[in-house]
């Protein structure tokens, strides 16, 4: 919910911090993103497991982060369910 409130710096959340103190508004969201991602991390699996990188801008980690809190999910379970389901929308000759 604190990562909506700082969506940018004009949001209201972002004002009140930085008027009524001394407040850094982006590395504040980034330190809460670092360490929602720090404390979210699924345990590790036994079996075959596949691991992708992409990158993201602030914007999009931060709209996808908020995302996945509303639905409430980590971000990483949030991403791969919508991954999943934009490639069963378009199924290949591997399934």
């Amino acid at each position: 919910m604190l990562l909506a409130l700082l969506h940018d710096s004009e949001a209201t959340g972002a004002r009140l911090l930085v008027e009524n103190g001394s407040m850094d508004v982006d590395q504040l969201r980034q330190h809460i993103l670092r360490r929602t991602a720090a404390s979210q991390r699924a345990p590790e699996t036994v079996g075959p497991t596949n691991l992708t990188s992409i990158r993201l801008t602030d914007t999009e980690h931060t709209s996808c982060a908020v995302a996945a809190a509303k639905a409430g999910q980590r971000i990483d379970v949030w991403m791969r369910e919508k991954v999943l389901d934009a490639a069963r929308e378009h199924p290949t000759d591997t399934e």
